[in-house]
């Protein structure tokens, strides 16, 4: 049952201290059974049950072990109000007070706790983004329900600031940032976080020296000379390499041409080879031949054939040299352009035939020794 004089009562409290739920009744003899609950708890709404003397345990929510108790030397006067310690934003809700007299359970007290969060603002300097200024940062840390941000001036006026952002979720708090942009010469700047909902403000002041303002904006027009100078850096090293990049193919390009160029040279060199009819091998052999004076023939090694018993070195020279100065003579015959007269003694020197016919002499001779000596 519940009486018709009681009227709920309202109780704000934070995570940060000890709060306590009033409940009073009329000392008479012997103490009730005195038993505290919370409207909405799962399984079990206990939160308190003393009888006969002592706490029992049996009977209570797991939530709060060890975290509720009564004003045990205030009993005697009838003040059998709970206390719950380190209290949680969860705690809050409606509580009950009742005893048991016999049979009867009668309610004395009807609690409603709101439990907030709440700290102290951090406000700090942080890095301008925006190209000047100063810039200020206030953060309210868990806080519950959510507050409100805001700065002022020296003279409580209030600064324009940005949008507050609200960091992860969690069960019993939140946490707040916001940020502002202080452009005029400011000396002192109050972040204010206040609760609407519980009705709880919390402050933090800034001093801010004039140095500060100053090399504020000193630091933004250095901040813009670097930038412009690292960007400038960059710009210059792509057109380096895209300039090298393209040096580099000019150079292989040249390279290749140089190389097509001696290649087409050295086939034009093989084809006139070709034409003459005359290889390089071929005028090594005939060099070697003849004597540097021209008029005979150099030494050759001696060969001899067991079978026929002939010297054949000297008939081989020989007759190697009459058939390679015939097509000699053959070759230039061919290649002699047709306005030229066809007689010999144009082409040749007085001095190279008579060379040649002692040559032709002397060849005939060993052929007719070479003759006498087989038979």
């Amino acid at each position: 049952s519940v009486s018709a004089d009681i009227v709920s009562q309202t109780i704000t409290a934070s995570v940060t201290e000890t709060v306590i739920l009033p409940c009073h009744i009329t000392a008479k003899g012997e103490l009730p059974t005195v038993e505290w609950s919370k409207e909405g708890l799962e399984k079990n709404n206990i939160t308190l049950l003393y009888r006969d003397g002592c706490e029992t345990f049996g009977m209570k929510n797991p939530s709060f072990h060890y975290r509720t108790n009564l004003l045990l030397n205030k009993l005697k006067d009838g003040d059998i109000s709970q206390i719950i310690y380190n209290p949680r934003v969860s705690d809050g809700g409606k509580y009950y007070c009742r005893t048991l007299r016999g049979r009867q359970w009668q309610v004395h007290a009807i609690i409603i706790l709101k439990v907030g969060a709440t700290s102290k603002p951090e406000l700090t300097v942080v890095p301008s983004t925006d190209g000047g200024g100063l810039t200020l940062e206030c953060k309210a840390e868990c806080w519950f329900p959510e507050p409100d941000i805001t700065f002022h001036d020296d003279e409580r006026n209030e600064i324009p600031a940005g949008k507050p952002t609200r960091g992860p979720n969690s069960r019993e708090c939140f946490t707040v940032t916001r940020r502002a942009v202080v452009q005029t010469k400011i000396n002192r700047v109050t972040c204010k976080v206040h609760d609407r909902e519980l009705n709880q403000t919390k402050n933090t002041e800034i001093y801010i020296p004039d140095d500060w303002m100053r090399s504020c904006s000193n630091m933004a027009i250095i901040t813009g000379i670097v930038t412009s100078f690292v960007t400038a850096l960059i710009i210059c090293g792509l057109v380096f390499l895209r300039d090298k990049k393209y040096c580099g193919r000019g150079q292989h390009s040249r390279n290749g041409n140089m190389k097509e160029a001696a290649e087409k040279k050295e086939k034009i060199e093989r084809n006139q080879y070709g034409y003459s009819g005359t290889s390089q091998e071929e005028q090594s052999t005939d060099d070697s031949l003849i004597s540097p004076d021209g008029t005979g023939l150099t030494p050759q090694t001696p060969s001899y054939n067991v079978a026929t018993g002939q010297d054949t070195s000297t008939m081989k020279t020989s007759e190697m040299t009459v058939v390679r100065r015939n097509k000699t003579l053959s070759s230039l015959s061919n290649n002699r352009p047709k306005s030229m007269p066809a007689s010999p003694s144009s082409l040749f020197s007085s001095n190279t035939i008579n060379s040649r016919a002692n040559s032709n002499e002397s060849s005939e001779t060993l052929l007719k020794e070479q003759e006498n000596h087989n038979n």
